[in-house]
């Protein structure tokens, strides 16, 4: 392809785009998150009376969301890619959000599981689906800081959420709703609105982009092949969604996002539990939920922002979540309140940031639009599946220090650590084996079909790993 690169274009194009799709995904992303985790806030004003649950049939709600979300993830990116994230997209906010509505007139521990069932389901696409719909705008150099400023906006929901929850709360009483109920309502409507105002406004593609001009629409589309030698369109193909079924190194990211989901998991959940078993009361809990959220929002997008300057996702993986294995350790030993209240802080600063640098080495190192978005709903849903067992390590029998919880999230994310250092090795090793054969692989590129060649994507002897 004959194209010619201009940086002060390239620049001004990257600009318009993140300021015209990040806020908007960003505040998609809040609301799910919301509406995900707002269960936790609802425990503490009466959901757990109201329902009538015991300690384990409210865990079992929470893992019941997991398991849809594991299930359904793979399904619907292959929607995904079929219908298009214009449709598809906003789809899933129209059915999430009418879910989360009708939670907040659920009667039993049944009703509960049932509707946090259809809640994971409709989710379940949600994530992995703008994750790679960001892939369709920005050069694998770019993805890692956009990611974390998407994935920055669970974060400020975790924040937003403990403030939001202690000012509706005390709406209880009103027209006859308890102030669990009124959680439940208030946080699904904006989601109902944002689903019918996102279906007239999500862009695409580049090539579709309206706040692009002609010229600058064909530059961003071009920047993308030339990047990774994809057309930025969604397209299915069986070889590729092969490709990443039978690729070890995705399945090493798998196996990675569910050590890291584990612990981040079980913390986003338990949190206001936790610090309210230091001793504070409900509303106070809440409050205190704020500051650990805002610290690590700020660590999310600084590590992300050095890990694209300096092309580097590896070594990020590897040291980044040694923060959180100190403040699980803080958690488990620390004798005093305030050192365990800022473990959170260390717990949290280690995990988040960390999510998006795998999510990124993953988007870096798998071309091919059918095989990114069949990778990265694999990854999402193998969290997910860790996730459901992170809701099941705080037991109620170990409050309050929940000590026996705090060492398992330590050695989750050690082995997180260790399959981070397995992984980049692998990848070394591999760009070192193209580096050396690359006369050998291009010859063999001659006896290929079209098809075939364009479906190479990172297998092609010219690309190499992202380390």
């Amino acid at each position: 392809m004959n194209f010619q690169q201009d940086p002060e274009m390239e620049r001004q194009i990257v600009r318009k785009l993140d300021r015209h799709l990040l806020p908007l995904l960003g505040i998609l992303y809040l609301f799910s998150y919301l509406d995900r985790v707002n269960i936790g806030n609802a425990r503490l004003f009466g959901l757990e009376e109201a329902v009538h649950l015991s300690n384990d049939q409210y865990n079992i709600a929470l893992a019941s969301f997991f398991l849809a979300y594991c299930l359904f993830e793979l399904p619907s990116n292959w929607m995904l890619v079929r219908l298009g994230p214009r449709t598809w997209i906003p789809l899933l906010m129209f059915l999430w959000g009418g879910v989360s509505l009708a939670l907040a007139w659920v009667t039993n521990f049944t009703g509960l599981v049932v509707a946090r069932f259809a809640l994971g389901t409709a989710e379940a696409g949600f994530v992995p689906g703008v994750l790679f719909y960001l892939t369709l705008f920005y050069k694998r150099s770019e993805h890692s800081f956009r990611m974390a400023i998407f994935l920055c906006f669970n974060i400020l929901a975790g924040a937003f959420g403990g403030l939001l929850a202690a000012g509706i709360s005390q709406l209880a009483g009103k027209w006859n709703l308890q102030g669990w109920q009124w959680i439940f309502i208030l946080e699904a409507i904006p989601t109902l609105l944002l689903a019918v105002l996102t279906w007239f406004i999500m862009t695409p593609s580049p090539m579709e982009a309206k706040f692009l001009t002609e010229e600058e629409r064909i530059y961003a589309t071009n920047r993308i092949i030339v990047d990774s030698d994809v057309v930025p369109t969604v397209e299915a193909s069986w070889r590729q969604t092969r490709s990443a079924l039978t690729d070890v190194r995705v399945y090493l990211i798998c196996l990675g996002s569910m050590l890291l989901h584990l612990p981040s998991a079980g913390v986003v959940m338990f949190l206001p539990s936790l610090i309210a078993d230091m001793g504070f009361k409900a509303t106070t809990a809440q409050l205190l939920t704020v500051p650990p959220y805002m610290v690590a929002a700020c660590v999310s997008l600084l590590v992300p922002w050095w890990s694209d300057r300096l092309g580097i996702r590896g070594y990020f993986a590897i040291f980044i979540p040694m923060v959180s294995v100190v403040g699980f350790s803080l958690l488990a030993f620390a004798p005093w309140t305030w050192l365990r209240y800022l473990a959170v802080t260390f717990a949290l600063c280690g995990m988040v940031p960390t999510s998006s640098i795998l999510t990124s080495w993953l988007t870096n190192n798998c071309i091919g639009n059918a095989k990114r978005a069949t990778a990265l709903a694999m990854m999402i849903s193998a969290g997910s599946l860790a996730g459901m067992a992170g809701t099941q390590v705080y037991r109620p029998d170990d409050a309050p220090r929940y000590q026996r919880g705090h060492i398992v999230m330590a050695i989750s994310i050690c082995c997180f650590i260790l399959n981070a250092l397995v992984l980049r090795t692998m990848l070394s090793r591999e760009n070192h084996r193209r580096d050396n054969n690359q006369t050998k692989g291009l010859r063999l590129l001659q006896f290929m079909s079209e098809g075939h060649l364009n479906d190479l994507g990172d297998m092609h002897p010219n690309f190499r790993y992202t380390l």
